[in-house]
C-alpha cells in the first residue's frame, strides 16, 4: 500500500503554515534507531515526525501540566485546543510494542486537553494509516469512531480547523505576530493527493506568466504563481513519473478572486471532486462555483 510519488503527504499543512518539511536531526536519529530495530514506520507518519517542531520529542512529562510549557512552539500543539500530541519517544515506543499486542494494532498520537479522549492510528499496513478516536472508551474498540481515512487527511483537517478557529486558546491569540497569519482571511482551497496532469502547468503559465520553480529532492517541483490578488501553488512529481501526484494550494484576497481561480481549476483532473475548503467563506465560494453542490 505504498505509492511511487514523492509528493509530501502533508503538503497542504506545509502550505498553510508557510513551512518547509525539513528534518529535525534529533528526530531523524530517534526514528533511524527505531527503524533499525523494529522496521519502518508508515511513510506519512515518518514524514510528520521528522518535521522540526512538529511535536515534543519526549518522553512524555510525568506531570500533566508540564505539557503546557514544554509543548509551546510545537506545530501540532499550537494548532489545537491545547490538546497534547504524544511525544515522539512515546510514539516510537508504542510502535515497538505492537508485536506484543497482535489484537490491538493501534498507536496513541494525541490526547484531548482534559485527557477525556484519545486519537489513535490504526496500523494496518498502509503508508498513510487511518485515525480513530476512542470516545473515552480505551478498552472497547467497538465504541470508537473512525475520524480520518488517513493520517494525512486527519492532520490537514485538524490543523486547518484550528488555524481558522474563531475562539483561539489564550496561548495562541496573545502571542506576538499571531495576527499576521498569511491566510487569516480564511479564503483558501486545497487538494492532495491529486493525479498530476502536466498540461495544467502550461495552462497556468499562459494565464499568469512563468511561475517560481523550487526543486525538491525526489524529482518534485513546486510551481508558485502569484497573480494579482492571490497565490496558486502546485507541488508535483516530475511529468515522466507514472502515477505522478500533485498537491494544490490556492489563496485569494477576496471571495471574488477565489471564485475566479476555482472556476479555472475545477475542469482539470479530479479537482472538481477533490478541491476542498476548510472555512465557511471558502466553502461559500466553492459551493457557488460548483453550482450549488456541497463542498
Amino acid at each position: 500500500m505504498s505509492r511511487a510519488s514523492r509528493i509530501p503527504y502533508h503538503q497542504n499543512v506545509y502550505d498553510l503554515l508557510g513551512i518547509e518539511p525539513g528534518e529535525s536531526p534529533e528526530a531523524a536519529r530517534m526514528i533511524a534507531e527505531h527503524e533499525a530495530a523494529h522496521g519502518p514506520l508508515p511513510a506519512s507518519v515518518r514524514e510528520w515526525y521528522l518535521v522540526p517542531n512538529a511535536v515534543l520529542l519526549g518522553p512524555r512529562p510525568p506531570q500533566w501540566l508540564d505539557q503546557w510549557e514544554l509543548n509551546e512552539g510545537k506545530h501540532w500543539w499550537e494548532y489545537s485546543n491545547q490538546d497534547p500530541p504524544t511525544p515522539l519517544a512515546d510514539v516510537l515506543e508504542e510502535f515497538a510494542q505492537l508485536p506484543t499486542k497482535p489484537n490491538f494494532p493501534y498507536v496513541w498520537v494525541l490526547t484531548e486537553n482534559q485527557s477525556v479522549v484519545r486519537w489513535l492510528l490504526e496500523i494496518n499496513g498502509s503508508d498513510d494509516p487511518p485515525v480513530w478516536v476512542d470516545n473515552d472508551q480505551p478498552d472497547d474498540v467497538s465504541a470508537w469512531n473512525r475520524v480520518g481515512e488517513s493520517f494525512s487527511e486527519f492532520l490537514s483537517d485538524w490543523i486547518g480547523g484550528f488555524y481558522d478557529w474563531q475562539c483561539q486558546p489564550k496561548h495562541l491569540w496573545l502571542r506576538p505576530g499571531r495576527a499576521q497569519r498569511p491566510h487569516a482571511n480564511r479564503l483558501w482551497l486545497r487538494a492532495a493527493p491529486e493525479p498530476f496532469q502536466p498540461p495544467v502547468i502550461d495552462f497556468l503559465t499562459d494565464h499568469f506568466g512563468e511561475p517560481e520553480r523550487t526543486s525538491r529532492a525526489g524529482e518534485v517541483t513546486i510551481y508558485t504563481y502569484r497573480p494579482p490578488g492571490g497565490t496558486i501553488r502546485v507541488t508535483a512529481d516530475e511529468p515522466a513519473l507514472t502515477g505522478g501526484l500533485s498537491a494544490w494550494w490556492v489563496h485569494a484576497k477576496t471571495p471574488e478572486r477565489l471564485a475566479e481561480f476555482a472556476t479555472m481549476l475545477l475542469p482539470w483532473g479530479t479537482l472538481r471532486e477533490t478541491l476542498r475548503a476548510d472555512t465557511d467563506p471558502a466553502r461559500d465560494v466553492l459551493k457557488r462555483v460548483r453550482g450549488g453542490e456541497v463542498s
